[in-house]
C-alpha cells in the first residue's frame, strides 16, 4: 500500500517538476529580454520604476510637438497627445509589439525645459497599464528614440 502511495508522489512530482521548471526558465528568460530592452533604450541610466523619464532632444520645441501629434505605423505604441490649457499629456493606450490597444491606458503629462537644448520629461502617470506592465518604462524609451531621436538623460543639465 505505501509503495502504491509513494509511487503516485512520484508521478505527481515529476508531472509538477515537467511544468514548472519550463514555467522557471521561460520567467527568467522574460526578465532578461526585458531587463536588456531597459538597457538598450535608457542609454544605461535605468534605475528603477517610479521615477521621471528625461530625455534631450535635438528638434524644436514646435518639430516634437508635431511629431507627437502625427501617429505613425512605425510608432511603437497606441497613444494620443494633447495639449490642455498650457500644458501637454501623453496617453498610452497599449503597445503594437502586444497588439494590445484601447483596453489598457495610462495619462503622462509631459513638460519641455529649455536648457542647453530642448529636453523632455514625462512625469509618472497612473493606470491600468502602468500597474499590468513595469516594462511601460522600457516602452517608452524605445519610443521617444525611435521616434524623436531622443538620448535618454538622468537629470536636465543646466
Amino acid at each position: 500500500m505505501s509503495l502504491i502511495i509513494l509511487k503516485n508522489n512520484i508521478e505527481s512530482l515529476l508531472l509538477f517538476l515537467c511544468f514548472f521548471v519550463p514555467l522557471s526558465i521561460i520567467t527568467l528568460i522574460l526578465i532578461f529580454v526585458r531587463y536588456n530592452r531597459y538597457l538598450k533604450y535608457s542609454n544605461g541610466i535605468y534605475k528603477n520604476r517610479h521615477h521621471h523619464l528625461i530625455f534631450k532632444c535635438s528638434l524644436s520645441k514646435e518639430e516634437i510637438i508635431d511629431k507627437l501629434y502625427t501617429n505613425e505605423i512605425d510608432d511603437t505604441l497606441y497613444y494620443e497627445f494633447w495639449e490642455k490649457e498650457g500644458e501637454y499629456f501623453f496617453n498610452v493606450k497599449g503597445v503594437k509589439r502586444f497588439f494590445v490597444n484601447g483596453n489598457m491606458s495610462v495619462v503622462f503629462k509631459i513638460e519641455f525645459v529649455e536648457k542647453n537644448g530642448i529636453y523632455i520629461v514625462i512625469h509618472l502617470g497612473y493606470g491600468f497599464l502602468y500597474f499590468y506592465s513595469v516594462g511601460t518604462d522600457a516602452e517608452l524609451y524605445e519610443f521617444m528614440v525611435k521616434k524623436l531621436g531622443c538620448i535618454p538623460k538622468e537629470k536636465v543639465e543646466e
